[in-house]
């Protein structure tokens, strides 16, 4: 890897991840919840949100993928993964249609890539 920063946002394909999100939609602000599959199959997440001036998830830059790993944090299961994105479309979504959007997003995209890593005994499933 090159040795300048690279924000695992926009650059996850540079560390050889694979990003899976759930995005609210607003106007002039950003409000991420993601999920990276590392190359070793190690699931990591964070959530970001802000205005239009900040990059999202500019806090978690680095120059190797572990220093941007020690920034993220490690999902040990797919039941904290589950929690971790029930918590965050939790009550804070404005409109029943967007939570509908995103908890589907959630079950058809990402859960189903979760649940091939515990067939795989990649992530725990509890």
């Amino acid at each position: 890897m090159d040795v300048r920063t690279v924000n695992p946002y926009y650059g996850s394909d540079k560390l050889g991840w694979a990003l899976h999100i759930l995005e609210r939609d607003l106007s002039y602000e950003f409000d991420i919840l993601a999920f990276w599959i590392t190359s070793e199959n190690e699931v990591y997440t964070a959530a970001d949100s802000g205005c239009s001036c900040p990059t999202p998830f500019e806090g978690y830059e680095g120059t190797t993928p572990e220093e941007i790993k020690a920034k993220l944090t490690r999902v040990a299961s797919l039941k904290q993964a589950t929690e971790l994105a029930q918590e965050w479309l939790g009550p804070v979504t404005r409109r029943i249609e967007e939570r509908r959007g995103l908890a589907q997003k959630w079950e058809n995209k990402i859960e189903p890539t979760l649940r091939a890593l515990v067939k795989r005994r990649k992530l725990r499933r509890e």
